[in-house]
């Protein structure tokens, strides 16, 4: 499948900022999961676990106390929200990351 050369060329143009700021083989990775329509993007993903985790405070305080299990009802809800295109990899750091 590839990426959209025209896609890519616009991302790099229109986000100067964050194209700075990556590595060439993350921006080659972000640029490949656009074009799968895979949501990456990390301050969005960022925006969408705080709403799962304040709209789900028992999975919060269950994972807190030792429970890793409930750590899926708050990916669900992330899923949920991007209608599945969410990168699981990334969006679980970030629950991760807000959650201790």
């Amino acid at each position: 499948q590839g990426v959209d050369p025209a896609g890519a060329a616009s991302y790099i143009i229109n986000n100067p900022s964050v194209v700075q700021q990556k590595s060439p083989d993350e921006l080659a990775m972000e640029l490949e999961s656009r074009s799968q329509n895979i949501i990456s993007d990390e301050v969005n993903l960022k925006k969408i676990a705080q709403s799962a985790i304040e709209q789900n405070q028992k999975a919060v305080l269950d994972y807190k106390a030792g429970k890793e299990a409930a750590l899926q009802v708050l990916m669900g809800a992330i899923m949920r929200e991007t209608q599945g295109k969410a990168d699981p990899k990334l969006a679980k750091q970030i629950l991760e990351k807000l959650i201790k």
